[in-house]
């Protein structure tokens, strides 16, 4: 069902000369989630044209507790961890829902 999907936006900014390594672990998360993780229906690492240290996952999930689960996985919490002190600030992540298309 469509409406229970799920939908990601979420944004992070590496601090100044901490963009490749920012990269580097955002991109760790990327092969482990599509391989392991249930539910995962698009997961996307994007980074802005105008600055290089803007990062933004742009994701799609089967539901609220496949997300939820992703969340809890070992790739995505080490990931978490090995971010603390690269960032400028906590990741802004929205859930979203699709109005068109």
């Amino acid at each position: 069902m469509e409406n229970s999907k799920v939908y990601v936006i979420a944004c992070a900014e590496a601090l100044p000369g901490k963009a490749n390594k920012v990269q580097e672990i955002l991109e760790g998360f990327i092969g482990p989630t599509h391989a392991q993780d249930k539910g995962c229906i698009r997961y996307e690492l994007w980074v802005s044209a105008g600055n290089e240290a803007q990062f933004s996952f742009v994701e799609e999930w089967e539901s609220m507790q496949d997300l939820d689960e992703h969340l809890q996985k070992s790739h995505i919490q080490n990931g978490f961890k090995q971010l603390d002190g690269l960032l400028v600030s906590e990741p802004d992540v929205k859930l979203c829902r699709k109005l068109g298309g």
